[in-house]
């Protein structure tokens, strides 16, 4: 089960964190001027509010964050769960890369195109009919989240299983033969 839960109002998250104990949880973005931010003191205040998402993680649970937004990134130490970052920087666990955009035969905007790295593994991704970063992190995310997956599986106390039978990229791309293709209406 996939749920958006965001926060309309200050309490809205915190209600819902007393009941749901989510596996894994996923946070993209705040940015300068988040969504409802009219409704808080401020933005440290909304920040400290969807943070009770990350908190209510099961003991097993996995916090999954880009690594682009500060304020996201801060909120990592509020959990001892598993974390793995997302984004374009250097730090990032899931990291796009080599992206741009590629044009169709007259020359008009046609989509994007970039890599994800991890673990020494990279796949190549194409987004057709969509330019822009803004949508690589939600394709970013959701590769986290499937490499997280399967993490238990590989992952072993500090360091990775060294008798991993397959990469992550084999994983993550094996029933997509090692490129992941997406159209805008997939999105």
């Amino acid at each position: 089960l996939v749920l958006e839960v965001g926060a309309d109002r200050p309490g809205d998250i915190q209600k819902v964190s007393e009941w749901l104990k989510p596996d894994v949880v996923v946070f993209t973005a705040i940015g300068k001027t988040p969504v409802h931010v009219e409704y808080f003191a401020n933005t440290d205040k909304l920040v400290e509010e969807k943070s009770h998402l990350v908190k209510a993680l099961k003991s097993t649970g996995v916090f999954i964050y880009t690594e682009d937004d500060s304020k996201v990134s801060d909120i990592k130490n509020k959990t001892k769960a598993e974390r793995f970052s997302f984004g374009f920087s250097e730090s990032s666990y899931f990291k796009a890369s080599h992206d741009e955009i590629f044009y169709d035969k007259n020359g008009d905007p046609a989509g994007v195109r970039f890599r994800i790295d991890a673990e020494g593994s990279s796949i190549p991704v194409v987004l057709n009919g969509v330019t822009g970063k803004q949508h690589i992190y939600p394709v970013l995310a959701a590769a986290a989240a499937a490499g997280t997956y399967y993490a238990p599986m590989w992952y072993s106390g500090d360091s990775w299983n060294a008798n991993r039978a397959e990469s992550f990229a084999s994983h993550l791309g094996s029933s997509l033969s090692g490129a992941i293709a997406a159209s805008s209406t997939a999105l």
